[in-house]
Formats: C-alpha cells, structure tokens, sequence
C-alpha cells in the first residue's frame, strides 16, 4: 500500500476542522522535509484551503461560549496566529466578554446559589472558577457582584 503523500494528509486533516499554519506544519513534520511541507502548506493558502484568518475566526467563537477573551488569546497564540488576526477574531466575537461570563458563571452556579455569592468562600471559589476560564479581574468583579437580573451591586452580601 502507498504512503500517502503530504498533500492527502494535510487535506485529511482539514477536512476535518480549520488549522492554523503552524499546527499543520506540526502535524506533517514526521511524514516530509520540511522545504516539502512548506511547499504543500503555501499550495494551500493560495487555493484558500488553509486560511489563518479563519481558523482564528473559528477557534474564537467555539471557544468563546467558555472562555474570556485572556484564555482565547492565549489559545490562538499557541497555535502560531498572528497578532493582528487575533485582536480581529476576539473583537469580532458576538457577545462580549461580560455577557459569557455571565453566561458561564449561570450554568455553573446561577441555580446553585440564587443571588450570588453569599460569603467570602464562595466569593473567592466562584473568581477563581472565572478567572481560570480566562475572564478578566474587572469582569469577574462585575459578574460576582450583579443580582441574578443584572441589577447592580450586591456587595452587601459579601
């Protein structure tokens, strides 16, 4: 049976979902020399099979309904996107940072704990929660200390 050429591996993989350049290149390392990958992967990008630009715009917003703009900037660096593309695909994201932290903290403890956190302990678990999901201090502070109905300030609670 043939080896299959690097041009079928890469259009198998993304065939399956977007790939950054660096991603692929990773992934087609073990199977050619370099100068080949580096031929295959500008092949691509000149049909528009291999797209930076999208895979930033995809990863954004599959990401987005779980993550702060830090954690999804910080994703889309690991993958090799440039800067540019990145500030583009976060600013381009359909809710703000503030509405999926919202969003992401209701499905967590919304039903849990009804009027937000009720003593220090849970004040500090629930930042911590939002904070490793990559939500800004300033977000976490303004989810944390909103009612349930988005009425301001509850900080009496704490």
């Amino acid at each position: 049976m043939a080896e299959r050429s690097l041009k079928d591996r890469a259009l198998a993989l993304l065939a399956r979902r977007d790939h950054s350049c660096l991603e692929l290149r990773r992934k087609l390392a073990t199977h050619g020399e370099a100068a080949e990958i580096e031929e295959v992967l500008a092949r691509l990008q000149e049909l528009g099979l291999l797209s930076e630009e999208r895979f930033a715009n995809a990863r954004a917003g599959s990401r987005s309904q779980r993550f702060g703009d830090r954690r999804i900037r910080h994703d889309l660096q690991q993958a090799g996107v440039p800067s540019t593309l990145i500030d583009e695909a976060v600013t381009g994201l359909a809710q703000t940072e503030l509405e999926r932290a919202r969003n992401v903290w209701q499905k967590k403890f919304g039903e849990k704990v009804g009027a937000g956190p009720q003593t220090a302990q849970d004040y500090a678990r629930q930042a911590r929660f939002l904070s490793g999901r990559g939500f800004g201090a300033d977000t976490v502070r303004r989810v944390l200390r909103e009612m349930p109905d988005d009425a301001p300030d509850n900080a009496d609670a704490i």
